[in-house]
């Protein structure tokens, strides 16, 4: 899953002291198939997205904020806000465009839910959304990364061929 940043951003930068903010870029598949609502949106392989070097294996963080930028000039059709759910490890496999199922083996690996605000054009260049969490509980890694899924609240119609997404999460080690 790499790709030239359409907004520069390092994939991952200290934030003071053992913090980091770490990104993920994908591509979602070519085509114009719509999204309904509770979608995930991934690449043409998976929708699984891998948020690598987080920080140490066995890590507790203090997860402080998400955003999504989305390499578009305009806001998709019927997008509104999305979900990121995080994980521990790598759930069960799911394809773009499949619907999100928290299914019972990934249960233990589930982390929580951040809920982003409604996506909106910055300029005429890109469209973003982010939210600081700062009062959610801690979380704890397995290994060095975390795991995400990007879930549509509404339908989304018509979507652009081969929009690029960058994820990111900020997160303060304190255990």
């Amino acid at each position: 899953m790499t790709s030239t940043p359409f907004y520069e951003f390092p994939q991952s930068q200290p934030i003071q002291g053992r913090g980091s903010a770490v990104s993920v870029i994908f591509t979602r598949p070519a085509d114009t198939t719509s999204y309904t609502a509770a979608d995930v949106i991934g690449n043409a392989t998976s929708a699984i997205h891998e948020f690598a070097g987080v920080g140490r294996a066995g890590g507790v963080y203090q997860l402080l904020g998400a955003s999504c930028i989305i390499n578009s000039t305009s806001v998709p059709t019927g997008m509104t806000t999305l979900k990121l759910h995080l994980l521990s490890s790598a759930p069960s496999a799911i394809a773009d465009n499949a619907a999100f199922a928290l299914v019972a083996a990934d249960r233990s690996r589930y982390l929580t839910q951040i809920d982003l605000p409604a996506v909106a054009t910055v300029g005429s260049g890109f469209v973003r959304t982010s939210v600081d969490v700062s009062a959610e509980r801690p979380i704890a890694t397995v290994g060095t990364s975390l795991f995400g899924l990007l879930v549509t609240d509404a339908a989304v119609t018509s979507p652009a061929s081969a929009l690029e997404f960058q994820l990111r999460v900020f997160l303060q080690e304190i255990a």
